[in-house]
């Protein structure tokens, strides 16, 4: 049973098409990459999959057909982390999504700032921050909630690649208890390295969808 489905959906911004007829499932456990050139529809599709875009035309399917609830059942990592901070501390800002569902655990907390290399600047204003150590806050934040659909859209942005491999060390646990994750990039390294399955977007339709190893063979 898929996890999320997307039948014939159309969607865009200003009376502007994006996604042009996709069709797309994402399965429990998965670890998908999406690539594709800038304009290609790559975000605008993680919004529709989050829940937060209503399609133009086609359907938007779940499990039991309700809503997603935003941070339990879909997580979404925005390109510009200022999108999505909140808090005045980065300890807070951690611990806003399982303090306002009622599931906060003091352990799974600390794990998660150490697994960000946010342990030392927890109590920092996140405004404060560099873009890198904002983009960390950011995914720690949706981390916390291992929500069940984890959508990280270009999560490299100001990263060093060992704090980019720790991250992704930590995702890729998390999908090894069950989250699916669907990791948006041009880094067709950290594709391969991550994801088992490699979606490949142009002109907003989705061309190309198949293992890993097909990558490379893939002309973007």
């Amino acid at each position: 049973t898929a996890l999320v489905e997307l039948r014939g959906v159309r969607a865009g911004y200003n009376g502007q098409t994006v996604l042009d007829g996709i069709d797309l499932c994402l399965y429990p456990g998965e670890f998908v990459a999406l690539v594709g050139e800038n304009g290609s529809g790559k975000s605008t599709l993680a919004h529709v999959l989050a829940g937060l875009m209503r399609p133009r035309g086609g359907r938007r399917l779940a499990p039991g057909g309700g809503r997603a609830r935003a941070g339990r059942d879909v997580g979404l990592l925005c390109q510009n982390p200022l999108d999505q901070l909140l808090t005045e501390r980065v300890d807070d800002e951690v611990a806003l999504g399982p303090r306002n569902w009622a599931v906060f655990d003091r352990a799974a907390h600390e794990e998660t700032l150490t697994a960000a290399d946010l342990f030392d600047l927890r109590g920092r204003a996140p405004l404060s921050l560099s873009v890198g150590q904002q983009q960390r806050t950011a995914l720690a934040a949706a981390l916390a909630l291992q929500p069940r659909l984890l959508i990280l859209d270009e999560p490299t942005l100001g990263q060093d690649w060992s704090h980019l491999e720790r991250l992704m060390d930590f995702v890729a646990d998390l999908n090894a208890r069950g989250s699916t994750i669907l990791l948006i990039t041009h880094d067709h390294d950290l594709a391969a390295r991550y994801a088992r399955r490699v979606l490949l977007m142009r002109d907003g339709r989705i061309v190309a969808d198949g293992a890993v190893e097909e990558l490379e063979e893939v002309e973007v």
